[in-house]
């Protein structure tokens, strides 16, 4: 398809996701340094082309290549310390062990006879090619805690068959809800469901200190690989390239935060977020019970097709994404709510700006303090742009992790940042193109009530599946 110099990019599907990427792509590849903020306020490619000129950008006379390490460097690297947000997520583990606000589970509707041994099989393959897929916890006598790849970890597949007349839909959902032993392992379940009508589920759940939502794509995308291929009787080809490992993403951190640059992020997030603490919670109901912590329901709405076309035909007219509008609105329900011109969530940064980390597996992901101003005069559109403009800024700042930040938050106001922001707002647009190509055939839909739970208070969980959106 051409590709028009002239036109919006919101048209084609650019937003923060997309944005990030292309930073880190375009200062590998021409030598400069232009922010996020730059090229998230570009409307087309000729906008962007002007910023390059400006930025003295020449054209690159060598294809940027993604670093890989050899066979002998991966088996080395098999133990890691944890990232802050891991250790994060460690820390409410102990809390409550069996909680389930940090499974994350994806669930997709399979068409036709599926091979029950096959997918086992492609299932177990898989495993074993992503040595991410078999990290456990470990902890010595003096409570020091850190992950290691344990080979001989064997993965957890079982085939269900459903039973007549059970709420299949609540089955799957409680399944995906079972604790995980961190120590023990494996993190992650395969689980194919055989409904007895010609059609099956297949689930994958993994707990969050693992990988991220990006990791989930690849990793049933390759199931789908490997089954297609187990089927139709090839032999399965291990892919080439070794891509960089979560364990030397980091190692990239870690020498990151003791960087100016670090330190002055961190310096932009404790000035944006002074007096955050002012804000009201909501006003619910019913209060949670004691043990309660990390439980959590969803209620569901799907945006028709219409409404969409009228989101992204506003966003194209603001200049901004269909990210931006639905948050906006969120933030006008919220103030509704608690009587707040102020408002504050979190929203998850892929955190991959390195492009040579943006194939690999892991739990790259981090939370980003979200503030927004929601003022009686003000009309949506204006909400619009300085919302537009927010977020640009947040993700600029995005790699500081957000534990390290909530703890040095509450260096200052006396309370974690953890503690003061218990909103969210999600918008799952990870590219699945690679999920549709591995399970062509095979594939029918995702089912979009099976999701991650509990995590905040309230959460906004925005599910886009081609041009609709689940919410």
């Amino acid at each position: 398809e051409a590709i028009d110099w002239q036109t919006n990019l919101k048209v084609y599907g650019f937003d923060s996701l997309s944005g990030m990427t292309a930073v880190s792509q375009i200062n590998e590849a021409f030598e400069i340094q232009i922010s996020f903020q730059d090229l998230y306020q570009c409307a087309t490619l000729a906008e962007v082309r002007q910023l390059l000129e400006l930025q003295g950008a020449e054209t690159p006379t060598v294809q940027a290549t993604v670093p890989v390490r050899s066979e002998s460097e991966s088996l080395d690297r098999l133990t890691s310390i944890l990232s802050d947000n891991q250790e994060a997520l460690w820390a409410a583990h102990r809390l409550d062990p069996d909680n389930y606000g940090y499974n994350a589970p994806v669930a997709f509707v399979l068409n036709g006879k599926i091979d029950a041994d096959l997918w086992s099989e492609a299932c177990r393959r898989t495993f074993d090619s992503i040595q991410e897929l078999r990290i456990v916890l470990q902890e010595d006598a003096e409570g020091l805690v850190d992950q290691r790849v344990y080979d001989g970890l064997e993965a957890d597949v079982r085939i269900v068959s459903a039973v007549p007349g059970e709420d299949f839909e609540a089955c799957l959902k409680r399944d995906c809800r079972l604790p995980f032993d961190l120590y023990a392992g494996p993190l992650c379940r395969f689980r194919l469901y055989e409904r007895g009508d010609e059609s099956s589920v297949f689930s994958f759940v993994m707990h969050h200190i693992l990988c991220d939502g990006r990791s989930i794509s690849a990793v049933v995308a390759e199931v789908l690989r490997s089954y297609q291929m187990l089927r139709s009787g090839k032999d399965l080809v291990a892919c080439s390239t070794i891509l960089p490992s979560f364990f030397e993403f980091i190692e990239w951190q870690k020498q990151w935060l003791i960087t100016p640059a670090a330190e002055t992020t961190k310096a932009y997030w404790l000035e944006r977020l002074q007096g955050l603490s002012d804000i009201p919670t909501l006003p619910f109901a019913k209060i949670a019970e004691p043990g309660a912590r990390f439980q959590g329901e969803s209620v569901f709405m799907s945006v028709s097709v219409d409404l969409m076309a009228r989101i992204r035909r506003l966003g194209v007219e603001q200049n901004v994404t269909p990210f931006v509008v639905l948050l906006s609105a969120f933030y006008s329900l919220l103030s509704r709510f608690n009587g707040s011109e102020k408002q504050a969530l979190v929203t998850p940064f892929h955190g991959r700006t390195k492009s040579s980390f943006s194939d690999s597996v892991g739990y790259f992901l981090n939370m980003v303090p979200l503030l927004g101003d929601v003022r009686e005069d003000l009309s949506f559109s204006a909400l619009l742009q300085s919302v537009h403009q927010s977020v640009g800024e947040a993700m600029q700042h995005g790699d500081y992790p957000f534990a390290r930040l909530s703890r040095e938050f509450g260096k200052q106001s006396g309370r974690p940042l953890s503690e003061v922001i218990r909103n969210g707002f999600y918008y799952h647009n990870t590219d699945r193109d690679q999920i549709r190509q591995e399970g062509e055939g095979i594939l029918d839909q995702q089912i979009s009530s099976i999701h991650q739970e509990g995590e905040f208070e309230l959460v906004m969980d925005c599910i886009q599946v081609l041009s609709l959106i689940h919410i």
